[in-house]
């Protein structure tokens, strides 16, 4: 309740938890910190100097180039992520992401991802990743069975969809390219060209 508002607020702030930093184990980590949206229509923004984060772990993210787990929640949410290898999800609701800038290592989740959970495998069959119908994103996911919901995303390296009854699919949307070492002995049994 704030003095001379008439109102109370309720579920209006985004939650961020980051990762301690001094537990040694922090390094075994995939993301630095969970962001969790409200219910309503939220505006997340974790790239560049972002005030959602602490100092101590912008460092860590730019040292190790891991990135931040963001579920918008409810809502038609825009959220943009770090610059490192982040997940997204969504709840309810049609969203905007943008998976922002990628300068992550070449750890095996160095991708910006994009996790939908859904309930039965005939839902998991019925997402379709298009050709996104708004010119300010490259993708739009649609979920079938009657859904008027759609989530547009950009620099999204892939859709991981998976639902509660074992049903799973990978949608990939970029290539991931390898670059080769000119100076390796074995050049000749390289498997990543």
């Amino acid at each position: 309740y704030f003095a001379g508002c008439d109102s109370w607020l309720f579920d209006l702030a985004v939650t961020v938890n980051e990762t301690d930093l001094s537990n040694p184990d922090q390094a075994n980590h995939t993301w630095l910190a969970n962001v969790t949206g409200t219910a309503g229509t939220d505006v997340i923004d974790m790239s560049g100097n972002t005030a959602l984060l602490s100092d101590a772990i912008k460092t860590e993210m730019a040292s190790s180039k891991r990135g931040v787990y963001v579920d918008g929640g409810s809502g038609n949410d825009v959220i943009t992520g770090t610059g490192y290898a982040d997940n997204f999800r969504n709840g309810s609701g049609s969203s905007k992401i943008d998976g922002g800038a990628q300068d992550s290592d070449s750890r095996t989740n160095n991708k910006d991802r994009f996790d939908i959970q859904l309930g039965t495998k005939a839902e998991v069959d019925a997402v379709q990743v298009l050709k996104s119908d708004d010119p300010a994103y490259e993708w739009m996911v649609t979920y079938g069975l009657g859904s008027t919901q759609k989530d547009y995303l950009r620099n999204i390296e892939g859709v991981s969809i998976f639902s509660n009854d074992g049903g799973s699919r990978w949608v990939p949307l970029a290539i991931e390219v390898n670059v080769v070492d000119p100076e390796s002995p074995d050049l000749l049994n390289q498997s990543h060209f």
